[in-house]
């Protein structure tokens, strides 16, 4: 008698334990398409999480574009290819200050992380005065770190600006300068 209710025991915690497995492998992930910005430091924990799997661990099968520039990424998640985004601080706010329903959720870096790269015979910021400086594009981040570095220099970032095309933002376009 002891034996039958041992084996039906074990029969019955086996079929549990296997039908609890069987369950976990039938698990679908729940499928997620997400913007990543730029390739540094700042943005990369989107792509770490993605190599590392975390997403998977935790029920999402999550597919990564990579997309340059948050204004761009802001057009994609406005127009609903994509329900969040990874992205600078800047296309989200200017998003947010022109009316969009766009919402912050977290931030990584509290600060601007960028450095200015230039030719030999500029060594100090203020050496930029009359130069035409140039960014990504127009409405990203590093346009706006550009902008306020300019404005700290005494710089008028509207008259020694450009946009991705090469054209001249400001003064320089209205004078006929490119």
């Amino acid at each position: 008698m002891l034996s039958r209710q041992l084996i039906f025991a074990c029969s019955l915690a086996l079929a549990i334990c296997s039908s609890a497995i069987l369950f976990a492998q039938e698990k679908k992930l729940e499928k997620i398409r997400v913007g990543g910005g730029s390739a540094s430091a700042a943005q990369m924990s989107i792509w770490l999480a993605k190599e590392g799997n975390y997403y998977e661990k935790h029920g999402l099968n999550v597919e990564v574009i990579s997309i340059p520039g948050s204004s761009l990424a802001i057009q994609a998640m406005l127009s609903g290819e994509l329900p969040i985004i990874q992205a600078g601080g800047a296309g989200p706010i200017q998003a947010a200050l022109s009316g969009t329903d766009t919402v912050v959720v977290a931030t990584i870096a509290k600060k601007f992380n960028w450095w200015i790269f230039a030719q030999p015979n500029i060594n100090r910021i203020e050496d930029l005065k009359g130069k035409i400086f140039g960014t990504t594009r127009f409405g990203t981040q590093s346009d706006l770190a550009s902008r306020i570095a300019l404005r700290r220099a005494g710089i008028d970032p509207e008259r020694h600006h450009h946009g991705p095309d090469g054209r001249a933002i400001g003064n320089h376009q209205r004078n006929g300068r490119r």
